[in-house]
């Protein structure tokens, strides 16, 4: 910009020689392209000429340009992922002249396959330039089919053919064997730890606390050797949906990685940022709970008869991991393929490793929901602690604010400060019954 150029003119003069503008300072915030820049064959001029697209004279151009560009050790054209629409291509270009429209000696040329046309910042629409012609090499190079000319191929089945093409090439959801990579490594590397911050539970964090570009934090590919570096980032949405307790919020981008030699695909799943990525187009705070949901249990299938009650927890659990999981990795009309459905002899408790003796536990489910009972007059009537909890989280928040009251509690604060509080209050019996009689009562009516 001329401002920027007068700025760092004035500083030169002023004695100031490091001086640099807000946008040259940004450069250091920028990542560095991974992949490496195509070579552009001479050959394909040839092929180019053959099929009408330029001249001997611009052939003579490009390769001169081309030269000119090694002998400074830069490339002469650079495909540019910017974010924008799958119907375009931007390719940065090198130019030796600096001028309004090159001021760091590269232009960006593009390429909009909707309307079968090219813009330069050098250039009128309609009109050829040197970086229009270079970009049209490298595109030719790449996608020799988008300049196939025919009578019944229309500007609309280019684009689609193009879009189609460059779907295929940048498709994020995987499939099949990759699927089961991608899940096995977010299940390694990406699981919560088995305590938390207290600020993640608490839902102290605030959104301004919470990145809006989400890029996955690996730079390297971890199943490889060598330290093979990741492809640039490549922008999922740009208007991911941020759920909070107490608020749904728009505008956040996911982005994913992947690498060249294994193929494997890497998204952006960190919880020290306070939040969990659902799907890449839902994120959801930590500290947000959510009731889950029932299945009743007269639809649940009796144990077959050989069923002696022993199941594999390690293995339950994983594949309940699994499946939850996956949601976030599939399209909407695709079948889990790590479903696990309530079963009773496939359902197994949850125990630590460090104090079980074993991955082999009993499930005694079944035989607890089909015991006989005695009958009696008045059946007991037994609460648990997860249940009240359970019913004190699905209570509307002016009830659980005035529940704080009457328990001389602090009232102030989110849904989810008021439920911890009232937890921590049901350690003291005496407290728990208070509650246990104003939940139950509120639950009811």
């Amino acid at each position: 910009m001329d401002e920027c150029v007068s700025s760092v003119e004035f500083a030169t003069r002023s004695g100031f020689q490091h001086f640099e503008c807000i946008h040259l300072k940004s450069l250091q915030f920028c990542p560095w392209p991974s992949r490496i820049p195509v070579v552009l064959d001479e050959d394909v001029l040839e092929d180019m000429i053959a099929a009408n697209v330029f001249g001997e004279q611009t052939k003579t151009t490009c390769v001169a340009t081309k030269a000119a560009a090694i002998a400074a050790g830069v490339p002469l054209s650079v495909e540019l992922n910017i974010g924008g629409p799958l119907t375009k291509k931007y390719f940065s270009v090198y130019e030796p002249k600096v001028s309004y429209y090159s001021r760091l000696g590269r232009v960006i040329a593009s390429y909009d396959s909707t309307h079968n046309t090219w813009h330069c910042p050098c250039a009128k629409p309609r009109r050829s330039c040197l970086h229009k012609n270079i970009a049209r090499w490298h595109l030719f190079q790449l996608h020799r089919q988008l300049f196939v000319s025919s009578p019944d191929r229309t500007a609309q089945n280019l684009a689609q053919e193009h879009a189609s093409q460059k779907s295929s090439t940048l498709e994020y959801s995987p499939s099949g064997e990759g699927l089961k990579w991608m899940l096995r490594y977010l299940m390694k590397n990406k699981t919560l730890p088995a305590e938390l911050p207290q600020k993640y539970i608490t839902g102290s964090m605030t959104i301004s606390d919470i990145p809006k570009h989400l890029v996955p934090k690996e730079t390297v590919c971890s199943e490889c050797p060598g330290n093979v570096v990741l492809s640039e980032p490549v922008l999922i949405t740009s208007k991911a949906k941020l759920i909070t307790y107490t608020d749904v919020v728009e505008g956040f981008s996911t982005y994913y990685q992947m690498c060249s030699n294994c193929g494997l695909k890497y998204c952006y799943q960190e919880w020290t940022d306070g939040l969990h990525n659902f799907n890449d187009h839902l994120l959801i705070s930590l500290h947000v709970h959510y009731p889950a949901a029932f299945t009743p249990v007269s639809d649940i299938p009796a144990p077959p008869p050989e069923y002696d009650g022993r199941v594999n927890m390690k293995d339950f659990w994983e594949s309940v991991t699994a499946e939850i999981v996956c949601r976030g990795l599939l399209g909407s009309d695709c079948q889990n393929p790590f479903l696990v459905s309530p079963s009773y002899d496939y359902w197994a408790p949850w125990i630590g490793p460090r104090i079980r003796k074993e991955n082999t536990v009993l499930n005694t489910e079944y035989a607890k929901m089909h015991a006989t009972r005695p009958a009696t007059g008045d059946a007991e009537l037994e609460v648990t602690e997860e249940r009240l909890e359970e019913l004190l989280t699905n209570l509307k928040v002016d009830v659980v604010r005035r529940l704080c009251k009457q328990c001389g509690l602090d009232p102030s604060g989110s849904k989810m400060d008021l439920v911890v509080r009232l937890r921590q209050e049901m350690k003291n019996r005496s407290s728990y019954d208070k509650v246990f009689q104003k939940v139950w009562g509120a639950s009811v009516a």
